[in-house]
């Protein structure tokens, strides 16, 4: 993907480098390390949904949860600290497309196309990579709003939030 932001090249930095080399806006929750981290996984990620079947380890990375709902040391480097910054994720240049775009995909990943059957998403995803769609697209609904994708994805494979992330964020501060 061309053309993407850069993170700056020091981790703690809150400034975005452009294409152009220039540095732009504060990015105060370092989503910077999501667009790094998703450069070189955004092909496969589509091309593994559109054949129904994830087969590489990316759902942390791609698919977020927020803090207290997953462990580990890979994931706890991509959580998200609440709703304020679920939301900035959301607005983000090129995480909210993205996002939005493995949504679509989630949800026609499970879809009967070409010959194969319509199943369920623990089918096209695994068991806890299910439960982990489940977290984000709970907490992303929060951050969107009722009527978007995110919502859709709950209702057509979970047929509910995911209580532990509406827990959380019932107590996070934001």
């Amino acid at each position: 993907m061309t053309g993407d932001m850069q993170p700056s090249s020091d981790p703690m930095s809150t400034h975005i480098t452009l294409p152009n080399g220039a540095t732009a806006g504060i990015d105060p929750y370092n989503l910077g390390r999501f667009v790094q981290a998703q450069r070189p996984l955004m092909e496969s990620v589509l091309t593994e949904l559109d054949a129904g079947e994830k087969r590489t380890d990316w759902m942390d990375v791609v698919c977020p949860q927020i803090r207290g709902t997953a462990s580990g040391v890979a994931v706890d480097h991509y959580v998200l600290s609440g709703l304020d910054e679920a939301k900035a994720y959301l607005e983000h240049p090129l995480l909210g497309c993205r996002l939005r775009t493995v949504m679509d995909a989630m949800l026609a990943a499970t879809q009967a196309i070409g010959g194969r059957p319509e199943r369920p998403i623990e089918a096209a995803l695994g068991e806890e990579d299910a439960k982990q769609l489940r977290a984000c697209a709970t907490l992303f609904k929060h951050a969107d709003g009722a009527h978007g994708v995110f919502a859709l994805v709950i209702r057509r494979h979970f047929g509910g939030d995911d209580p532990d992330t509406v827990s959380r964020l019932a107590s996070s501060d934001g």
